[in-house]
């Protein structure tokens, strides 16, 4: 069963990357729901949202606020997206 908070995160993540035109989470395609509610736990929903909230300046308070998380959570999310987006690129084209 998937709370309301993530339905909002996950609208949140389908309307930034156009992924489908549905105003609600109940009118998005089975398929769609399927897939955010069986294979992403919350924490990686999230991530794109807080990505783009950093990007724009947000505290990381603000961003507690907004999904819920606490702020070691967010940091956490956060440090973890840069590690991953940025130093593991860096790696590769190292090598």
């Amino acid at each position: 069963m998937v709370n309301d908070l993530y339905k909002k995160m996950a609208m949140a993540v389908i309307r930034q990357y156009n992924l489908s035109d549905a105003d609600d989470w109940d009118s998005l395609p089975d398929n769609l729901k399927a897939f955010f509610s069986d294979n992403l736990p919350y924490n990686v929903v999230v991530a794109p949202i807080l990505r783009k909230m950093k990007s724009e300046g947000a505290s990381i308070k603000q961003m507690c606020i907004r999904t819920g998380l606490s702020v070691t959570q967010v940091r956490y999310i956060l440090d973890s997206a840069y590690f991953k987006s940025y130093v593991l690129r860096y790696r590769k084209k190292r090598n």
